[in-house]
C-alpha cells in the first residue's frame, strides 16, 4: 500500500497522534481524537483512509482501563524519552 496516497491512522499508544509514536507515525494529518477521524469522513476529506486499530487494549472494567491508562503513559514517557535521544544523537 502506498502511504503517501492513503492516510494511515493507528490508534498505539493509546491515542491517534504522533507525539508518542516511534514506528507508525503519520505524517501529513492533524488527528488527535476518534472525532476528528469521523469529521474527516463525514465532510469527504478523505476518499481512503487506512485504520490500524489495537481492541486488545479496550477495557470495559473501570479498574484495567486504569491500570493500562497508568502502564501505557508510562511507556509513553519512554518514547519520548527515545525520541529525544534520536534527536540529539542525529544533531537536531
Amino acid at each position: 500500500m502506498d502511504f503517501s496516497k492513503v492516510p494511515y491512522l493507528s490508534d498505539s499508544s493509546r491515542n491517534w497522534g504522533n507525539r508518542y509514536k516511534i514506528k507508525d507515525a503519520h505524517s501529513n494529518l492533524r488527528i488527535r481524537h476518534t472525532d476528528d477521524i469521523i469529521n474527516l469522513i463525514g465532510h469527504g476529506l478523505a476518499k481512503r483512509l487506512y485504520i490500524l486499530i489495537h481492541p486488545d487494549e479496550w477495557s470495559s472494567n473501570y479498574y484495567q482501563w486504569q491500570f493500562d491508562l497508568v502502564t501505557q503513559s508510562i511507556i509513553n514517557l519512554g518514547k519520548i524519552g527515545i525520541k529525544l535521544h534520536k534527536k540529539v544523537v542525529a544533531g537536531i
